[in-house]
Formats: structure tokens, C-alpha cells, sequence
């Protein structure tokens, strides 16, 4: 799988977040052109949603099937298993994968778009890989508390991963 990264694991516990090398813009644009050959849904992530249309752009996603297909996405997330192993101090699941789309400059949704934390297990990690480029707060940055306290917003080009 390759070596662990302490690095990652130590600002992970320090900061409760880190940041990893980024996509290089070919990955970006092979992840974009394959989502976009598939159809969006509604929401965060496909449940009973219905399609997306472009009069509702608040929020939309892809389903399973586009996600786990995309290239680079997946051998992404298993490059990182000893990272994750070594952070989480045991064997690490990957149990979920999603693509979803926020837009600037929309009503935000609540639960999604506003400041909340995911409690989907007792521990675990979540991995965000930007496809366009988040300079501003205006086209609503990743933000996330850290254990002291302080609130990190994450910008980027297309690429950032963290």
C-alpha cells in the first residue's frame, strides 16, 4: 500500500484536519469529465432523490455507481490506509463514497451547507478532494473546528485534498 506518513497522522490528531498532495489538474479534469457523463441528483447524496434540474442548483450529487467508476477517486482513498490506519490506531473500513456539488452564492441548506459535524461512527475520517477551484468564501469553503477550537477554512484550487 506504501509507507505511513506520520506527518499526516500527527496534524490529523493536532489539528483535526491536514492536507495532502493535490490532484494534478489531468486527475481533476478525467474526475470531472466522468461525473459529468452521469446523471445528478437532488441532495448530498442519492437516496429516494429525484434528478436534478437546472432551475434547482443549490445542491446536487452523483450516484454510487459514477462515484466508484471515476477514475483516481478510490486508488486515492486506499493510497491513504496507512495514514488512516496509523491516525485511527486501527484496521480502516472504507464504508462510503460520495460526489456532490455545492454552487456559490446560494440559499444555504441547512445541515449541509451551514457549519455542523457528521456522526457517522465513533471515529473516523472524511476525505474531500476539490474539482474547481474554492478562493473565497464566496464559493463556500470546507470548514472545520479543530480540537482547540479554532475554525480553519480550507481555499484551493482545483486539486486541494484534504
Amino acid at each position: 500500500m506504501g509507507s505511513v506518513d506520520i506527518g499526516y497522522a500527527n496534524r490529523l490528531r493536532r489539528d483535526g484536519i491536514t492536507t495532502i498532495l493535490p490532484l494534478d489538474q489531468y486527475k481533476v479534469q478525467d474526475i470531472w469529465d466522468h461525473l459529468h457523463r452521469h446523471p445528478t441528483w437532488i441532495g448530498h447524496v442519492k437516496r429516494e432523490g429525484r434528478p436534478a434540474n437546472e432551475d434547482e442548483p443549490r445542491s446536487t450529487c452523483w450516484g454510487l455507481d459514477a462515484v466508484l467508476t471515476a477514475p483516481h477517486l478510490l486508488e486515492l482513498a486506499l493510497s491513504l490506509t496507512p495514514t488512516v490506519e496509523e491516525y485511527l490506531e486501527a484496521t480502516p473500513v472504507l464504508y462510503s463514497m460520495n460526489a456532490f456539488t455545492t454552487y456559490p452564492n446560494v440559499a444555504i441548506i441547512p445541515g449541509i451547507h451551514d457549519f455542523h459535524r457528521d456522526a457517522d461512527d465513533t471515529k473516523f475520517l472524511g476525505m474531500f478532494v476539490y474539482l474547481t477551484d474554492v478562493p473565497t468564501d464566496e464559493w463556500g469553503p470546507h470548514d472545520l473546528e479543530g480540537p482547540d477550537g479554532v475554525v480553519r477554512s480550507i481555499y484551493g484550487p482545483a486539486g486541494t485534498t484534504f
